[in-house]
């Protein structure tokens, strides 16, 4: 079966009418993965699709959000980096691999990071802003959330690469295979990222991995009513 990546293991909303048409054809599994320790940066997981192909799940916030580092031996690239950006950087240092990319599922500031709405105080949190910094690494969203993306990190028009259903990014090489699925409902531009390794398979996810973001959970799907 296809594995589904959730961005968190505990979150309890229910929303009505998530579309199944991007599921239809696919078996899925939702899964949760056996923690992991490297040096002093922990990791929630690191799951092997093959030569060629690992997963790394990260806990990071105080809302316990999963993130993801998706690698090929020797480049890298985060799923919804926020929270604590230069810890995934450590981590990504630290197994040697280098950081060339940022893939976001959607625009919310637990995913993308700025300010919490509603919130005062405390400062910003970290996410998009602190991964381009340095101007040499490339992020990309749904296209229906750049704006909110924009508003929410202060990040200027022009660094987000909005992406669209069927597209195909070789973020990892020609042997790593990521595919955009448009999932709207949590979010307006929501987008989930199909992932398969074309070299070479595994048992562990021989369909590939489905990087949902807040669409689909462990034991829940995401809510519907929020803004975007």
């Amino acid at each position: 079966p296809l594995r589904t990546m959730s961005a968190s293991p505990w979150k309890p909303w229910v929303a009505a009418g998530l579309g199944r048409r991007w599921l239809g054809h696919l078996r899925v599994v939702v899964v949760c993965l056996s923690p992991l320790a490297i040096g002093h940066v922990d990791a929630a997981a690191v799951l092997s699709c093959g030569d060629g192909l690992r997963v790394h799940q990260l806990a990071l916030g105080q809302m316990n959000n999963y993130q993801y580092v998706i690698d090929n031996g020797v480049d890298a690239v985060s799923v919804d980096a926020a929270w604590d950006v230069p810890r995934i950087r450590r981590y990504v240092e630290k197994l040697g691999l280098r950081l060339t990319g940022g893939l976001y599922t959607h625009g919310h500031f637990d995913h993308t990071g700025g300010q919490m709405p509603g919130m005062s105080g405390g400062g910003p949190v970290q996410g998009a802003a602190e991964l381009t910094k340095n101007g040499d690494t490339p992020i990309w969203i749904g296209a229906g959330d750049i704006e909110a993306a924009e508003l929410q990190t202060g990040i200027g028009h022009g660094v987000w690469t909005a992406v669209h259903e069927g597209d195909s990014l070789s973020v990892l090489g020609s042997d790593v295979k990521v595919t955009v699925i448009e999932t709207p409902g949590h979010s307006r531009g929501g987008v989930t990222f199909w992932v398969r390794n074309t070299k070479s398979g595994s048992s562990e996810c021989p369909e590939g991995l489905l990087f949902t973001g807040d669409s689909v959970f462990i034991k829940n799907v995401g809510r519907t009513d929020l803004p975007g």
